[in-house]
Order: structure tokens, then sequence, then C-alpha cells
């Protein structure tokens, strides 16, 4: 599974919970622009740390990014 197929996994779930709309338009970002991607793996950590029951999936996306060197 590519970062975008992650990335777009991850939009699609954080949609059910209220507050993310900040993170899930960086998430798009991402997707148009690629070189957004360490300021988005950076703001998925600090996310993970305050949402620990999204944490697996947020650490999915942070490793695609990792893998695709961004």
């Amino acid at each position: 599974m590519s970062y975008r197929d992650k990335a777009e996994q991850l939009h699609a779930e954080l949609e059910k919970h209220p507050g993310t709309e900040d993170l899930r338009k960086e998430i798009k970002a991402v997707l148009v622009r690629p070189e957004h991607g360490p300021t988005l793996r950076d703001r998925l950590r600090e996310f993970a740390a305050q949402h620990p029951k999204l944490a697996g999936a947020l650490q999915g996306l942070i490793d695609e990014l990792n893998a695709a060197g961004l």
C-alpha cells in the first residue's frame, strides 16, 4: 500500500472524529504536494500522542511517508 493509499484511508477514518479538520487538510495537501510530507509526519506524531486510539492508523501513514522518502 502506498503512502497515498494510507493517506486516503486515514483521511476517511478521521472524518468520523470531530476536531480533525486541520489534520485532514494537511493530509490532502501532501497528496497534492508531497514535499509537505515531513511537516505532516511531525504533525501526525503530535496528534497520535494526543489521540492514542488513532495512533495505529496514524503510524501507518508515518511509516509510508518514511518509506517514500518524504
